[in-house]
């Protein structure tokens, strides 16, 4: 494909005329049929000739193959162009490592996946090097069916004429990459630019065979495609350009080396083109001049801003802005034509030139044409519209990123443990959701993706009018979407992460993989539209209030957006990853730790593997690719499955299901970085927000740590909560499914387990952890497993304990405070007089000598964290009766009754039951009790109560005479 592509791109620059383009044959062909391993015979005229054949993929999908080896062989110069479809043969359409030609080894040979249905079709075609030509060509024609590992990817077999002319040289892989834009972007955009392609590999393998055999040609060849670098640059970015008098003679050049090189018949049509571009006077011609004498339509813009974005106030008419942009000789255009009203404030301004061509201004001419659209009171705001980039089952052991046992991984535990997620949710039925893949288009017809692409509501913002095809022409797209939904149970290719998930292209990126402002815009608010549940953004640009907007709209309506964080190794992340709305994804290596190139910084909310990731590109081959573009597409489907388990969920405690479900990472030698609490701003609707404080389980680098798809998904199925455990407690506490089996973890090492009651709540036992320790706890249940993160809190200074009565007779004070507390008492002069430490479950009970009756003491907790209780201060009951009191000798005749007794107390005399009288002990310990007289032989009985209302002993006195 780079080969042929290349050059006739380069040379003309998509100049061929159609006129000197032979038709594809209109009449269906007749196709021999194939048979593995036998080989076909047969011979061409002297005379411009094409055969058909057939190869009938078998039915089985576990014969092992992946490709079929295709091999021709001529002693003459053949095409061989392989299909994927006879519908596809027929329109010629397929990618250019399936167009090789026979050369200096006599030998053409192609790997094809066997990645579509039906039928494959194959043409060998015959252009005499003489014209006229007496020459006949015989060929054989077989093939194999092989396995090719994504390290071996079939283009590596295909050299064309451009490849071969650049091959080791530095700038090999951008003139590639731009031929190739030109090719799948500009000319596959319209029949007139197919037609021009075709004549371009016709070209091709006559130009291999002549680089090949002569050294100075090649080196011709490519002196004078150094020149015209800058033409195919600007022309693969879709920026106009003018040809210089010394880019004109190198095409000439170019043109003439081809016309020498390929048979009489090309070179006519290629002179013929010479004609209808006026090449003579191609100095000073301009790209959108020379595409348009081709009939090839696109759009062409000099560098700088050419289009802005009016956001008006809600409610506002556009009149004054249509008015004011007229001035300018500006057109103003709705920016979203779609049924929803969200974005009817939104307008796009740009000045039309001709029919190809907008005009683009100086920064000066920018700043003053916003300037003024920016003063009409009617607007909200006015942006200059930038370009964002891509962030630049057989195959299943390959797959390291969601296989434990892949032969790629270059250390244990990298993946993301998508086995295990896949044991223990066999029997889980998942609701179907909806991913849009907002990238560079998603090539449907490929088998691993079929089904499972939404192909009638697919959309392409690319074009102007959003009318262009959805499908892939990078390939950058349907490897993000081969990620996310590839079908896992087909035995093909590889897995998808989410069997669950269907996905919408929504087509914003160019071939280039560049995208504006405003087609971004809009396919985001299309993908709103129709109410996906996952936004899957591998592209990286500047920060927009307009893009804001939408992924603002995008969260409230319940949609996940997932953004890729930009590779270029910064503590920077590009947006749309810093925004407030998006999930924020780094990417991580096979070696499990950071990936160099990953952009990180305090926004960053999870990474996934990115490099070196095997997956689904339109020619049908499963290669692979690096960059935090690949990371976020594991993301994505993660949060499919997530939403296939509880439609219901919404963006923020999907976030939080993510960011507290990781695996921690190992780190390069930057670790010393990942704690640093610097970082950009994320940005929300309209302002900037202030950093907020980082949580103890993020890294700058990291982020929350890895993703691990088997312990977020059991989230939902354990229904874990994260422990309360205080700084002044050796328990942590919580509820799960009953019976799960729960374990904390203070790092890598394991401080304590236990397990949920019948009801469901856990109690474990850890060592005392200080405010603020970050700990995990994993909770197991079946095959299900999953993971909390907590931070210790800092426990409340005690409350004073609670203490039981304690009187003069105890020798033992007891209580109950918080568990294991040091418990100090001591009597009124501070003397300790007791202490010892409570239980785990806080009570205590402490040896005491007896202490006085109604005495002071004063009892204060210590806790585990070293926090001290305000003292609780209790009297010593007294409960110990008095001495029974002495008694005079009674007379009959006395009126009073004394005697001895406690000082204090109360002396009271009784007959019978009937009270006779009482009095006071004095100070010096005597009393006296007013009675009436009382008969010889009165038995009376007196006792004596102190303070407490303690009871003497009774004392029985006769009166006497």
């Amino acid at each position: 494909m780079k080969k042929i592509l290349i050059i006739f791109t380069v040379l003309f620059l998509v100049c061929l005329p159609l006129s000197h383009v032979k038709a594809v044959t209109k009449t269906d062909p007749s196709a021999t049929l194939l048979k593995a391993e036998e080989t076909t015979h047969a011979t061409f005229p002297a005379e411009e000739s094409e055969a058909w054949y057939k190869i009938v993929a078998p039915t089985s999908n576990d014969s092992g193959h992946t490709h079929f080896k295709v091999t021709l062989k001529s002693k003459q110069i053949l095409s061989l162009s392989i299909y994927p479809s006879k519908e596809r043969a027929l329109a010629d359409d397929t990618f250019f490592n399936y167009r090789v030609g026979t050369g200096k080894n006599n030998t053409a040979t192609v790997n094809f996946p066997d990645a579509w249905d039906g039928e494959y079709w194959l043409k060998v075609s015959y252009i005499p090097k003489d014209d006229p030509s007496t020459v006949v060509a015989p060929y054989s024609l077989q093939y194999e069916e092989v396995f090719i590992s994504p390290d071996h990817p079939a283009e590596k077999g295909a050299k064309g004429a451009v490849e071969t002319a650049v091959m080791n040289k530095e700038d090999a892989a951008d003139t590639l990459k731009d031929v190739r834009s030109i090719l799948d972007g500009l000319l596959a955009s319209s029949d007139a630019g197919k037609e021009i392609s075709k004549l371009y590999y016709k070209t091709s393998p006559f130009l291999v065979e002549e680089f090949l055999q002569n050294s100075s040609s090649r080196d011709a060849f490519y002196n004078n495609l150094k020149v015209l670098r800058p033409v195919i640059k600007a022309a693969a970015e879709k920026r106009e350009y003018t040809i210089s008098k010394e880019e004109a003679k190198a095409f000439h050049a170019v043109s003439a080396l081809i016309k020498d090189a390929v048979p009489t018949s090309l070179a006519k049509d290629i002179a013929a083109l010479e004609n209808k571009i006026d090449s003579q006077n191609l100095a000073g011609s301009s790209l959108s001049s020379i595409f348009d004498s081709l009939n090839v339509s696109a759009t062409f813009a000099k560098s700088g801003t050419s289009k802005f974005i009016v956001k008006m106030k809600p409610n506002t008419s556009p009149k004054n802005l249509i008015k004011k942009a007229s001035e300018y000789s500006m057109k103003t255009t709705t920016l979203d034509d779609s049924p929803s009203v969200i974005m009817d404030d939104f307008y796009t301004i740009h000045q039309q030139i001709s029919d190809n061509s907008i005009k683009s201004f100086s920064k000066l001419e920018a700043d003053t044409r916003k300037l003024a659209l920016d003063s009409l009171p009617e607007v909200e705001y006015v942006e200059k519209v930038t370009t964002y980039s891509k962030s630049s089952g057989s195959y299943d052991a390959y797959q390291w990123a969601i296989n434990k046992n892949s032969v790629l991984k270059d250390a244990a535990n990298v993946d993301i443990q998508y086995d295990d997620f896949w044991k223990s949710t066999a029997s889980q039925k998942l609701a179907p959701v909806k991913v849009a893949v907002v990238d560079s288009g998603v090539d449907s017809r490929l088998k691993e993706l079929q089904g499972r692409v939404d192909i009638s509501n697919a959309k392409s913002f690319v074009e102007p009018n959003g009318d262009g095809s959805y499908l892939d022409d990078n390939g950058h797209g349907t490897h993000v979407a081969g990620i996310i939904g590839a079908n896992s149970e087909n035995n093909l290719g590889m897995k998808g992460i989410a069997n669950n998930a269907t996905i919408l292209p929504i087509k914003v990126l160019d071939s280039d993989t560049n995208g504006d402002t405003d087609e971004i815009a809009r396919g985001i608010q299309y993908a709103v539209d129709q109410k996906v549940d996952v936004i899957n953004l591998s592209l990286v640009g500047e920060y927009s209030p307009t893009l804001e907007y939408v992924l603002k709209n995008a969260e409230a309506k319940g949609i996940t957006v997932v953004a890729a964080t930009g590779n270029d190794g910064e503590n920077n992340l590009l947006y749309p990853a810093n925004s407030k709305y998006t999930i924020a994804v780094g990417a991580t290596n096979s070696f499990g730790i950071m990936a160099s190139y990953s952009n990180y910084g305090r926004e960053l909310d999870v990474v996934a593997p990115g490099s070196k990731i095997a997956s689904t590109i339109p020619d049908g081959n499963i290669a692979y690719m690096g960059g935090t573009s690949m990371a976020t597409p594991h993301v994505a489907a993660l949060v499919g499955l997530l939403k296939g388990q509880n439609k219901a969920l919404k963006p923020a405690e999907i976030r939080q299901i993510l960011r507290t479900t990781t695996n921690p990472l190992e780190f390069s030698s930057t670790e010393q970085e990942n704690n640093s609490k610097e970082g950009m701003s994320f940005y929300e609707y309209g302002e900037s927000i202030s950093p907020a404080p980082l949580s103890a389980f993020f890294n700058i680098q990291a982020g929350y740590g890895k993703i691990n798809i088997w312990h977020a998904l059991s989230k939902n199925i354990i229904k874990a909560q994260p422990a309360t455990l205080f700084d002044n407690t050796n328990y942590a506490t919580g509820k799960a499914l009953a019976n799960t089996e729960v374990k904390v973890f203070q790092g890598i090492k394991k401080i304590g387990e236990g397990k949920a009651t019948a009801t469901g709540q856990y109690k474990v036992w850890v060592p005392l952890q200080k405010s603020g320790a970050p700990l995990t706890l994993t909770f197991k249940n079946g095959t299900n497993e999953t993971k909390a993160r907590m931070t210790v809190a800092r426990g409340a200074i005690p409350a004073a304990p609670k203490v039981t009565t304690f009187t003069d007779k105890d020798t033992l004070i007891k209580g109950q405070t918080v568990e294991s507390a040091r418990v100090v008492v001591k009597n009124s002069k501070n003397q300790i007089v007791a202490s010892g430490n409570a239980t785990p479950t806080g009570s205590f009970g402490l040896k005491i000598a007896k202490q006085p009756a109604n005495s002071k003491l004063n009892i204060q907790i210590t806790d585990l964290a070293k926090r001290t209780s305000k003292a609780m201060t209790i009297t010593v009951k007294d409960v110990t009766p008095p001495k029974a009191p002495t008694v005079n000798t009674i007379k009959s005749t006395s009126t009073t009754i004394t005697g001895t007794g406690e000082k204090g107390a109360t002396v009271r005399v009784y007959f019978k039951t009937k009270l006779l009288g009482s009095a006071k002990v004095d100070t010096k310990g005597k009393y006296s009790v007013k009675i009436a007289k009382q008969k010889s032989g009165t038995s009376l009985s007196i006792k004596q109560f102190d303070a407490a209302n303690n009871v003497s002993p009774v004392v029985n006195k006769k009166v006497v005479k």
